[in-house]
């Protein structure tokens, strides 16, 4: 009787899933290698071999790396952590460069350093904030800014010319 139900429970689950349609995991990752995009980043990546690459991480969390490519690219950082162990004091720090040649045919360098402060790159063609002209134009107005912020401070903050009485509500008919 048992030999009986644990067959007709695979006749029944085989037939069950045959007509179940299977799920192809590989498909999503054909159509990604059909993809024109990927298909021109294989060529590109074929064009430029790595000519040097390191990479080395520390247990601590420490590490660095650097690698250079047969197309002019070159990257190369090191990190660690500041204050490591201490308590809303640990910072992440990161520090590198990174150059490639431009359709002009000239090579750009980034050097930058990314921690507490944010992320800094220096670069001779990157832009650069304006100079510090506008400054002396600005603060006219910010003194007149302040002064009007205090005089409104000193006026929330003088005690009222009568105390406030209750009075409790009556209705008039």
């Amino acid at each position: 009787m048992k030999l009986e139900l644990v067959a007709l429970c695979l006749t029944v689950g085989s037939a069950l899933a045959l007509q179940i349609p299977q799920y192809r995991a590989q498909q999503p990752y054909q159509q990604y290698l059909q993809n024109q995009q990927f298909q021109n980043y294989q060529q590109r990546a074929a064009a430029a071999p790595i000519l040097q690459y390191s990479n080395d991480v520390n247990p601590d969390g420490s590490f660095q790396y650097s690698y250079q490519t047969g197309d002019g690219i070159s990257a190369q950082a090191a990190g660690f952590t500041r204050n490591l162990g201490i308590k809303d004091a640990e910072a992440q720090v990161v520090q590198g460069s990174y150059s490639y040649t431009g359709p002009d045919g000239v090579v750009y360098t980034v050097n930058y350093i990314a921690d507490e402060n944010g992320y800094r790159a220096q670069g001779a063609h990157l832009p650069t904030p304006p100079a510090v002209a506008a400054v002396p134009k600005a603060l006219p107005y910010y003194n007149q800014q302040q002064a009007t912020y205090q005089q409104q401070q000193a006026a929330y903050q003088r005690p009222l010319q009568q105390p406030y009485q209750y009075r409790p509500f009556q209705r008039r008919y």
